[in-house]
């Protein structure tokens, strides 16, 4: 008989394989059943480390649940190990035989021997019987494991366990380890409230977005926001109190440190990841978690309104709109040559923006590149725009021609031709050149014996003679240049060069808030370019445009008196710390400084200047005549009623058809007038049209005898050109404008000013623009109030102050 413990070897490899299967079913239903208690508490433990209840708990009674559950799970396992009893091969096998079929345990008879001593015929019989019990073996097939465990489990704690289990880990999804990592790392911080968390979101400061200040745990009665609409580029302070545990920030895949500072302290501060969520983490454990959404910087846009186009003065003007959803640092202008020559470096001019980075621009810059080697030929112009993140935007392109000065100096002339031909051809005009500065420096008469002049012809000629070709090339252009516009301008090149220098240090000095000693020297020096250019700008304007630089003479428009004025407001606010009022003003300075210039030869010379100019006093020519045939027609209606009442006949028929036709006269004066300004404005001020039917009607009064109606009339003509003076300016400034005349007209009248062809200010502010501060205005003190906010951050973050003053820090951060 064979040993009933050893596996079977008969009828191949798949009886083993079934064997094997019966043995293990066996085997599970013995575990299984002494094992589901055990298994059934540590699926509910699990469960219970899934819902984060565990980190809740103080330190000390966390770490008694986690002990405890953990002492009763492996008691219950080493009890339930211990009782169990693996199965032997008898067992499977008598489990192969006993399965679905009945098939009178073949595996044993066809394992067993026959008994010795018996006959042939008992032989023959057994090898029979062991035959069929092999043929059976094919048909033994393994029952599934059947422990019985549902007897055994009445209040069906399996069930409980595994709906715990699926409702745990559905509500853990994505955070599972770390909550095991909580559940396993009790925290056990001396504070008796737990860790407390303060953050700080503060936007970029272009964005004028109020800081996100929350906690966690929050006040009673706070208002936690469900999501926190945080700007790009944002930073973020992290103070994290009453624990000194290794604390984290998280943010998307970014994990940052805190820093520890006093006891029970730590601090973070840097920008902001972009992330959907702010957690901050202590080994695992959650200190504070919100949600967050990204407010995104939208790049700036940059348009031309029209294609570049030659102004007043040989400058070339720019039209474009620019905008950007926070403002608009800066805007340029990128020039190449049109023919395709790439061997030239390309100009980068800079736009004029309004003060404030403003969101919205809709400007005409105008750039004087007369002196650039270009002047005179086809460029390719594109614009690009960046805002206050750094975000760049271009426009499209536009061909241009780059306005090239004509010189009327012979002299001035024969200059520029020779620096024409060093930028062109350097080899063939350098004996020429040499020779035509020699004829020239021998008549200084011929260029007003300037010595500035002398010196920089001499210098030209000498180069010329010992320096290289390329050496001349590079440097007598520029030399020529200056002696050329001196020649043609006189002082007043040089004075527009200090006061153009003057002004961009003032404005830089005023950019990065320079301190007022400083910002006070370079207003002087401003003051003194000024004064220089406008005595300048005086001596060579004619006799009858002096208005457009003297106050006193009844126009009152640019003159160094309001400038100085200004000048002085402008001194004030920067001491008194009002930057925003200070940039204001320095703005409508500008505006000022630019109709100043505007006011040169090169603008005044314009015919559409002049003829505008010709219109403008002939308005108050005209006006000044119908108000002394008002003043004539009173005298004759007060003669005429003292004649009335002694009896006399009164005026003459003579003196009525005189007045009449004074009066007719200058309707019909009134009358060219407006066909001329309806010409160049395209519009006619309303006061005109409304005087012309006053004129009328005092005309027939006149020729009637009647004196009185006739003054009503009159006066009434006379108020209506008063108060078409303005409209009329203005209407000549927007056709001036669309002309691209960089010129003004000076308003006739006391106390009357207008714009220039841009849309400004041509006389110094009335109170209107610029609001005079009598104190500091907050926008100039974020920087302060940010210091500030900051140092009550850290003694607010600092535990070793008093109760109350960490009281009084926290009421006075929500304030802020």
């Amino acid at each position: 008989m064979t040993d009933p413990s050893d596996p079977p070897v008969a009828n191949g490899t798949a009886l083993h394989l079934r064997l094997g299967a019966a043995w293990l079913a066996t085997a599970w239903e013995r575990a299984w059943a002494a094992m589901w208690l055990p298994a059934s508490i540590a699926g509910l433990i699990v469960a219970l480390v899934l819902v984060d209840v565990l980190p809740a708990l103080p330190g000390w009674l966390h770490l008694v649940v986690l002990a405890g559950v953990l002492a009763a799970w492996a008691w219950c396992t080493v009890r339930a190990v211990r009782g169990i009893r693996w199965p032997s091969w008898a067992a499977a096998k008598a489990r192969l035989e006993t399965g679905d079929i009945i098939l009178h345990r073949p595996l044993t008879a066809a394992e067993d021997d026959l008994a010795t001593g018996t006959g042939e015929s008992q032989t023959a019989l057994w090898q029979l019987h062991r035959a069929r019990a092999q043929a059976m073996l094919d048909q033994l097939r393994v029952r599934w494991p059947s422990p019985g465990v549902a007897a055994r489990d009445p209040l069906t704690l399996r069930a409980v366990t595994v709906v715990a289990l699926f409702i745990a880990v559905v509500g853990s999804w994505g955070d599972m380890g770390p909550r095991f990592i909580r559940a396993g790392w009790p925290s056990f911080d001396d504070s008796d409230t737990g860790p407390t968390v303060k953050v700080w979101i503060t936007p970029p400061a272009y964005t004028a977005r109020s800081p996100i200040f929350i906690e966690a745990p929050p006040p009673a009665g706070a208002h936690v926001p469900g999501v926190l609409e945080v700007p790009e580029n944002s930073k973020a302070l992290v103070i994290v109190t009453g624990t000194s545990r290794p604390t984290n920030m998280i943010v998307g895949d970014v994990t940052v440190p805190l820093e520890k500072l006093a006891d029970q302290s730590q601090r973070l501060e840097q920008d902001l990841p972009r992330g959907d969520e702010l957690i901050v983490r202590q080994r695992g454990r959650v200190l504070g978690a919100w949600r967050m959404t990204s407010l995104p910087d939208m790049p700036p846009h940059i348009t031309l309104v029209r294609a570049p186009r030659e102004a007043g003065r040989w400058r070339l003007r720019i039209d474009y709109k620019a905008g950007d959803d926070y403002g608009i640092e800066a805007a340029k202008a990128h020039m190449a040559l049109a023919d395709g020559d790439d061997g030239e470096a390309p100009i980068d001019v800079d736009l004029t923006l309004p003060p404030f980075n403003p969101r919205e621009a809709s400007q005409a810059s105008l750039h004087d590149l007369t002196a650039h080697p270009w002047a005179g030929r086809k460029v390719m112009v594109r614009l690009s725009v960046t805002d206050q993140a750094g975000q760049s935007a271009f426009s499209e392109t536009a061909e241009a021609l780059l306005p090239e000065r004509i010189f009327q100096h012979p002299v001035a002339k024969e200059l520029i031709a020779i620096r024409k031909g060093l930028l062109t051809q350097p080899e063939a005009v350098v004996v020429p050149g040499r020779r035509a500065l020699t004829a020239i420096l021998q008549k200084p008469e011929s260029f007003g014996g300037d010595p500035r002049v002398y010196l920089e012809l001499v210098t030209a000629k000498y180069r010329l003679a010992y320096a290289s070709v390329a050496e001349s090339a590079r440097t007598l252009p520029s030399v020529l240049w200056a002696a050329a516009v001196r020649i043609e301008d006189g002082n007043l090149a040089v004075a527009e060069q200090r006061l153009e220098a003057a002004e961009r240090a003032l404005q830089e000095a005023m950019e990065r808030n320079a301190p007022a000693a400083e910002i006070a020297r370079l207003i002087d020096e401003l003051q003194r370019a000024i004064a220089e250019y406008t005595k300048e700008l005086a001596a060579r304007m004619p006799e009858g445009d002096m208005a457009l630089l003297n106050p006193e003479s009844g126009a009152k428009t640019v003159g160094p008196e309001e400038l100085a004025k200004m000048m002085e407001q402008l001194r004030q606010m920067t001491q008194m710390g009002a930057q925003d009022a200070a940039r204001q003003m320095m703005a409508e300075l500008q505006n000022m400084l630019q109709a100043l210039k505007a006011a040169s030869t090169g603008a005044n010379n314009d015919p559409d200047v002049k003829a505008a100019q010709e219109m403008m006093r002939d308005l108050k020519n005209l006006t000044a005549e119908q108000s002394k045939l008002l003043e004539e027609t009173f005298k004759q209606a007060r003669e005429q009623q003292l004649r009335s009442q002694s009896g006399d006949q009164g005026a003459s028929r003579q003196q009525q058809q005189r007045a009449g036709d004074q009066q007719e006269k200058l309707r019909q004066e009134l009358g060219d007038l407006m066909g001329r300004m309806a010409e160049m404005a395209g519009q006619v001020p309303d006061g005109m049209g409304q005087a012309e039917g006053a004129m009328r009607t005092a005309r027939d009064a006149l020729n009637a005898g009647a004196w009185k109606p006739a003054t009503e009339a009159e006066a009434e003509a006379l108020a209506q050109l008063q108060d078409s003076m303005q409209q009329a300016n203005d209407q000549l400034m927007q056709a001036l404008a669309e002309k691209g005349v960089a010129g003004f007209v000076p308003m006739p009248g006391e106390g009357q000013q207008g714009n220039d062809p841009l849309g400004r200010r041509n006389g110094p502010d009335d109170g209107s623009q610029v609001e005079i501060p009598e104190a500091p205005d907050a926008n100039s003190m974020a920087e302060r109030v940010r210091a500030i906010l900051e140092e009550i951050r850290q003694r607010a973050a600092d535990r070793t102050r008093p109760g109350d003053e960490q009281d009084y820090l926290r009421r006075l951060m929500k304030q802020f």
